[in-house]
């Protein structure tokens, strides 16, 4: 009717038609093209053609409902999804993507990705290594793994690691596109390179450093470094496992050594001076530092010690009390010396026995 009227074509208008005998819709694509009589305005009939396209529509449907069910399980995938054509144009992005990324759906399809994303010095690299291998077929396993680095919206470079495969192959054999799954692992790395800068800073510096098991019995050691051995003259695995105990030999009850007892048992930072033994049973003094090491969760997992040898500042330290108390001629005691004596034996005497006095030159001193 429109065509009769309007003198216009209606071209692949689609119809619901009610089938009484099926009790269900039909569905019509409808064609009209009206026909004119010479030197008539008005068309003089209309040609229709009616096809029953409802096969074809209930399977557009399905498809449209399948491909809506495959968008959401995209879209809730914990990594992102990109389909890539053969010349790199984004077909396909999940919200993963997008959200990696920092632009709008169509900010990204129909855009080359290389172009958008990546830099310009890893473009040939990876259309050498990872895309013509798969659209070409080289790559006989199908999937091909590789790390690169993007640049979103802000600037900002992120590591996607990704799995890549081929989307399905045209008549001829030719991949149509790529599919790639790729997961942000760029806190990952930050954390496993700035773990492995502490380690090598661990085992690069000269004090010594144990780290010990706060959770199972004993505090065993777990971990000691490189400038322990040199300290200590035992080797790591000759104390993996034990208590650091040992270092105190048989002064296991030195003063000192309860301002640490005393910090583990706290769970806070201690320090202390202690004389401790190496391998070949020389002294050496510790300035030993120890602080604990918490969990996600706050529980105190591991202890850390620092061991810094003293010996030579303390052999300076008695050097200089030696010389402020000695003659420097005859190498016998002074008036400091005596007089700190002296002192010693004055409340000594004020707790056991009286006395009777001292002259200046400390020459008697006569009991009653």
């Amino acid at each position: 009717m429109v065509a009769l009227h309007s003198g216009r074509v209606v071209k692949d208008v689609v119809m619901g038609v009610y089938n009484p005998i099926e009790s269900g819709h039909r569905w019509i694509l409808v064609n009209s093209v009206p026909e004119f009589e010479p030197d008539e305005k008005k068309p003089c009939q209309v040609i229709t053609t009616f096809d029953d396209i409802t096969d074809l529509k209930h399977a557009t449907e399905e498809a449209e409902a399948q491909r809506d069910i495959a968008q959401s399980y995209l879209d809730i995938a914990g990594v992102m999804m990109l389909a890539l054509d053969h010349d790199g144009n984004v077909m396909m992005i999940n919200r993963k993507g997008l959200e990696i990324v920092g632009y709008n759906e169509d900010e990204v399809v129909g855009r080359n990705w290389f172009d958008l994303c990546i830099s310009v010095t890893e473009q040939e690299r990876l259309w050498g290594e990872v895309f013509t291998p798969l659209l070409s077929g080289q790559h006989q396993m199908g999937v091909i793994t590789h790390e690169n680095w993007i640049i979103n919206s802000s600037g900002e470079r992120r590591l996607i690691e990704w799995s890549n495969t081929v989307l399905q192959r045209d008549v001829e054999g030719k991949a149509i596109g790529t599919l790639s799954s790729g997961t942000d692992v760029t806190e990952r790395r930050m954390g496993e390179e700035g773990l492995l800068l502490r380690n090598r800073a661990v085992e690069a510096t000269l004090n010594g450093v144990l780290i010990t098991d706060a959770i199972r019995p004993n505090n065993r050691i777990t971990y000691v470094n490189p400038a322990f051995e040199l300290i200590t003259g035992y080797r790591a695995e000759e104390v993996i496992g034990k208590n650091p105990n040992f270092l105190q030999g048989m002064e296991q009850e030195q003063p000192e050594l309860e301002k640490i007892r005393q910090a583990v048992a706290e769970h806070r930072t201690g320090s202390a001076l202690l004389r401790n033994y190496r391998k070949d049973g020389s002294l050496f003094w510790n300035d030993l530092h120890v602080a604990p090491v918490q969990d996600e969760n706050g529980r105190v997992t591991h202890y850390v010690g620092i061991i810094n040898d003293v010996s030579e500042y303390k052999r300076y330290e008695n050097q200089l009390e030696y010389q402020a108390n000695h003659d420097d001629l005859t190498g016998l005691p002074n008036r400091n010396l005596m007089q700190d004596r002296l002192s010693q034996a004055i409340a000594y005497a004020h707790r056991y026995q009286p006395l009777t006095a001292m002259d200046s030159e400390a020459k008697a001193v006569s009991p009653r």
